[in-house]
């Protein structure tokens, strides 16, 4: 099983290939996500996907894959979606 450390692992990957491809190594780490999420909305544009509906799916994802690791009960409930 892919755990959230393996996840976290695998979105470390992608910024640190996203920042070597785009020159912003020297960025901040910040920066450097902000810039990927940026061009996945640009990307998200161009082949017609809602990008917010995928962050929100992405976030119930996020809280259930929390759950599976940790064990640890958390409510999904629409009323907890604050972020």
């Amino acid at each position: 099983m892919f755990s959230n450390e393996d996840r976290s692992n695998t979105a470390c990957h992608a910024i640190e290939f996203f920042a070597a491809e785009t020159g912003i190594n020297d960025e901040d780490k910040d920066d450097q996500v902000k810039d990927l999420l940026t061009n996945l909305r640009h990307y998200c544009d161009h082949k017609e996907l809602d990008f917010n509906a995928l962050v929100d799916s992405s976030y119930q994802t996020y809280l259930v894959e929390l759950q599976e690791d940790q064990g640890d009960c958390i409510d999904v409930s629409e009323d907890d979606q604050q972020r």
